[in-house]
């Protein structure tokens, strides 16, 4: 409703994304809207995508990553940083589940397989 009393056409995407807020707030995480086009430094960069800043060098100097300059300090777009997160998350994933599928086939999914010579403890 807005200050009138007056009731707001939400969006389906708003809806859902003001459930996701609070179901964060209602666990205790903080909780942070930060538009697309905001700018974050490389450190920002980095800690977002859970990588060392030389490994965030690499990922510029392969064109994953776009940034501009600001002086002498790279800066990124930060739906660019979450954009590349969400890549790099669903293709962990995908990495994973074809390394479990083998392990199924295998039959070796749920054995411990030691080296030749020890002995489980």
């Amino acid at each position: 409703m807005d200050r009138e009393g007056h009731g707001i056409p939400l969006p389906e995407e708003a809806a859902g994304l003001l459930g996701e807020i609070l179901e964060n707030m209602a666990t205790g995480k903080s909780v942070a809207v930060v538009g697309q086009d905001r700018e974050v430094t490389a450190d920002e960069a980095a800690r977002l995508l859970d990588v060392p800043l030389p490994f965030l060098s690499g990922l510029v100097k392969d064109r994953e990553l776009r940034y501009h300059l600001s002086g002498n300090e790279r800066l990124f777009w930060f739906g660019d940083v979450l954009a590349l997160k969400g890549k790099r998350d669903i293709e962990r994933h995908e990495a994973i589940g074809r390394m479990a599928l083998m392990e199924l086939e295998a039959g070796t999914y749920d054995r411990v397989l030691l080296p030749e010579g020890e002995d489980e403890r």
